[in-house]
């Protein structure tokens, strides 16, 4: 489970990454057709996606460990599967 979830984490933070690329390259057109679209429009716009960008950035540093959870039951297991102890009510 902790390695699903690693790998959840990691595609998530990818995904950001690109959505932060893809703003990047909606900045730079707007930056570039500023003269031939309304100023206001474009200038909304790009505070929009800074908005969005600077939020992606802050997410980035979740925490590892949560404050709390749920959950029903807790399985510590090793590497090879085998089941060490059971947390459950």
């Amino acid at each position: 489970m902790t390695d699903e979830f690693s790998q959840l984490w990691t595609r998530i933070e990818t995904l950001e990454r690109a959505v932060a690329v893809l703003i990047d390259v909606q900045q730079q057109k707007l930056a570039s057709t500023t003269a031939a679209t309304d100023g206001n429009v474009t200038t909304a716009m790009k505070a929009q996606l800074s908005e969005i960008k600077a939020s992606l950035a802050g997410s980035s540093s979740r925490q590892e460990t949560p404050a709390e959870i749920n959950v029903g039951r807790i399985n510590v297991r090793e590497p090879d599967g085998t089941l060490r102890v059971a947390i459950s009510n």
